[in-house]
């Protein structure tokens, strides 16, 4: 049940769960990564997430093994994402900031 592939999402149960989990590897190595490099892939991950959390949407009422990955696993981790992004657009602006303080650039 959790291998077979669904049309509409075009991905299986554990093909879903295998993005998130990609997601949250990505995730631990965001304190050794640039600010810009996080945003990225944040917005890399929340795209792909996204996209199939409409997918999943389409479906969850007519295929009800669907909508705890959609509620328990996938809305975690897109708000993680979100959370994570915004950590690293502040870091952004204070290095920013940093060097044009460096620079004479205010």
């Amino acid at each position: 049940m959790y291998s077979q592939q669904n049309n509409v999402v075009g991905c299986s149960i554990e093909d879903v769960r295998a993005e998130i989990d990609h997601a949250y590897r990505d995730m631990r190595d965001y304190h050794t990564m640039r600010p810009d490099e996080v945003m990225h892939s944040c917005s890399k991950h929340s795209a792909r997430l996204s996209e199939l959390r409409t997918r999943i949407r389409r479906i969850e009422d007519f295929q009800r093994q669907w909508e705890p990955i959609r509620i328990k696993e996938l809305e975690p981790v897109l708000s993680d994402l979100q959370y994570q992004y915004t950590i690293a657009s502040r870091l952004h602006s204070v290095m920013e900031f940093d060097w044009r303080m460096e620079t004479g650039g205010v």
